[in-house]
């Protein structure tokens, strides 16, 4: 006993050595960082950037006012004020407010309008924002916009502080994204933000929030664009055009961005959009859950748009967070493709979940038997098919799981595939049907995926991230089965680079416009490589939180990694640039990096760096923090 208890003491040391010394290796790349950004933004001054910049074009920026006049003036003249100091300046500026609002505005225009206006060129244009039954009417933005000068028009909520580079970064992502080599149209540029709390004192660094690169489906899920958004004036007239015509309303700023945005960028994909992966505004705490405001309603009337019906509510813990309830339009026959050797139980398990909760219909399930020898299976194979409840399709030969999986999908008719391990039970309510639904949401989705809990609970799979240095990991892996996830991203509709094909479900012309799973890939990363491939194809990788079951992972074979090197061949260039996870986001999870506290000398360094392409007149300054 007493050696027992010796062993179990000297374990625990040896993690927390192992833990310390980690903490240390971190802290001493982070001090080794943090010197080298310090350097390169001392080279990277005010009068560097100005010459950088030198000929570029200024886009029109509209502040958005709110209705409490006091308030609202305020943060305008904020606003103007944070526009007028910054290295670019704007051509014009449009506020649009209520009367009450523009009248506060005129009253205090001697001491904060007048140092926008006397900067060279820059004029201010007052907008008032019709109402109706007390809320703000979209007529006057569409006025605003339709009126501007400028290809792309930024839109500012006045709450937020404009950081004085924002407009330099916005015209020089738009610049370089708009010559003659570019290979898209930008259709809006957006950034992240920063949050601060002036209770959290003086010598707080602000909070980051570092988002993914743009996705309709994950807008849909919650405003995450932010408070300073640049859109194509032509698009966006369009679109306050659709609305006003739907007599879509709003009550704030943050609402009428969040509208603006799931109307003019409905169809788009990240490669449309550039996002600016520095802050462009620090924004209030709270900002993005102002009471009243209602970007459930307004993701609803978005899908009810385009014919898709869905309950839309908040997360009980989070109110940025949307869940949705799809009641599906159609009703698309869904082929259940099962593999298994022996595991009679498990697959008893699976198949009795599957069918108990499923909420749909119209599927077919067949389970591959891999040569299976068990007694129990067989009987419960043998039963099932008798009374065709399910279909057996024999397999021979040296495991491969591609290979399987192809060879019964061209036994089965459904327009949808649904590969399911068979060690994955505890479906939750209604999970096929909400599966199935999610493909309504956007032609381009082209898999859906599911959230995953271990049989203690903890997140075994909530989407798949590429990294350099993990390759492709299960994003929150192991986070407690409660946990909202980074920027609630465990319980938000999103799109990701992969999802695991213990629980996938591809549509059928998809899976067979990329030649199915490769079957070079036996054991592990068919799975991924079949998602990387469906994205290079134009098509969507969807994590659908709101399915959810329960993966014994490993309880009937453990994954070899025996295609690696060919998996690392076709991938490189992918893992060090996952579009939906953050460069300044830790290598191995959803955590910060230790350089947040320089998120604004970060930024200047890659703001020069990105400008520095212009003439080819300064040397890249650091590899840390790239642009957009």
């Amino acid at each position: 006993m007493a050696a027992r208890k010796k062993t179990t003491a000297l374990l625990a040391l040896g993690k927390h050595l192992e833990r310390g010394l980690r903490h240390l290796r971190h802290g001493i790349r982070d001090a080794r960082g943090a010197v080298t950004i310090l350097r390169a933004a001392r080279r990277a001054g005010p009068d560097t950037l100005a010459r950088l910049a030198a000929g570029l074009s200024p886009p029109d920026v509209i502040i958005c006012g709110g209705s409490d006049a006091a308030v609202a003036s305020e943060e305008c003249i904020s606003c103007l004020d944070r526009l007028a100091r910054g290295p670019l300046l704007p051509r014009q500026v449009w506020i649009v407010a209520p009367a009450d609002t523009l009248a506060a505005l005129r009253r205090s225009s001697a001491t904060g309008v007048r140092p926008v206006v006397q900067r060279q060129g820059t004029d201010v244009i007052f907008v008032e924002a019709a109402s109706h039954s007390g809320q703000t009417s979209l007529v006057s933005l569409r006025t605003a916009v339709a009126s501007a000068a400028s290809g792309h028009v930024v839109l500012c909520d006045a709450r937020a502080t404009v950081c004085e580079d924002a407009l330099l970064w916005v015209a020089a992502v738009l610049e370089r994204n708009g010559g003659q080599n570019a290979a898209r149209e930008i259709m809006a540029v957006y950034g992240d933000d920063a949050v601060s709390d002036p209770s959290d004192g003086v010598w707080a660094a602000p909070t980051l929030h570092h988002k993914p690169d743009f996705s309709w489906t994950s807008l849909l899920a919650g405003s995450y664009l932010g408070p300073i958004v640049a859109f194509d004036r032509s698009l966006a007239t369009a679109a306050l055009g659709r609305l006003v015509a739907r007599g879509v309303t709003t009550v704030s700023a943050s609402e009428t961005l969040y509208a603006l945005a799931l109307e003019t960028l409905r169809g788009y994909s990240h490669e449309d959009v550039a996002h600016i992966r520095h802050p462009l505004g620090i924004l209030p705490r709270g900002h993005g859950t102002a009471a009243g405001d209602d970007t459930a309603g307004i993701a609803s009337e978005a899908l009810e748009a385009i014919g898709v019906s869905a309950s839309v509510t908040v997360h009980p813990q989070e109110a940025s967070i949307h869940q949705f309830e799809l009641q599906p339009r159609q009703s698309a026959h869904v082929s259940i493709v099962i593999p298994t050797k022996n595991a009679g139980a498990l697959v008893k398990s699976c198949v009795h979940d599957l069918r108990e909760r499923a909420g749909y219909d119209n599927y077919d399930i067949t389970v591959i038997d891999h040569e299976s020898d068990e007694p129990e299976l067989l009987g419960f194979l043998a039963h099932e098919s008798a009374a065709d409840r399910l279909r057996v399709f024999p397999y021979s030969g040296p495991f491969n799981f591609a290979a399987m999986n192809n060879a019964a999908v061209r036994s089965t008719c459904g327009s949808l595939l649904l590969f399911l391990n068979n060690d994955v039970d505890s479906f939750s309510s209604r999970w096929l049907e909400q599966m199935t639904a999610t493909f309504e949401l956007d032609d381009r989705i082209g898999a859906v995926g599911a959230l995953l809990h271990y049989p203690e609970g903890d997140i075994q799979h909530a989407g798949v991230v590429l990294s350099a240095k993990r390759l492709c990991q299960h994003a929150h892996y192991n986070w407690p089965a409660d946990s909202l996830g980074y920027q609630g991203r465990i319980r938000r509709l999103q799109e990701f680079s992969a999802v695991t094909a213990a629980c996938m479900l591809v549509r059928r012309d998809a899976f067979e416009a990329v030649g199915g799973f490769d079957e070079q890939f036996p054991d592990d990363y068919n799975d991924i490589d079949l998602c990387l491939r469906l994205r290079r194809a134009g098509f969507a990788i969807v994590y659908q939180p709101h399915v959810q079951a329960t993966h014994w992972e490993g309880r009937t074979r453990t994954a070899k990694e025996t295609a690696k090197d060919v998996f690392v061949a076709r991938w490189q260039h992918a893992f060090p640039c996952d579009p939906f996870y953050h460069p300044h986001l830790a290598a191995t999870d959803f955590r910060p990096d230790g350089l947040g506290r320089f998120w604004r000398q970060r930024k200047t360094v890659a703001l020069a760096e990105l400008l520095a392409g212009r003439e080819q007149a300064l040397p890249p300054l650091t590899r840390r923090g790239k642009a957009a």
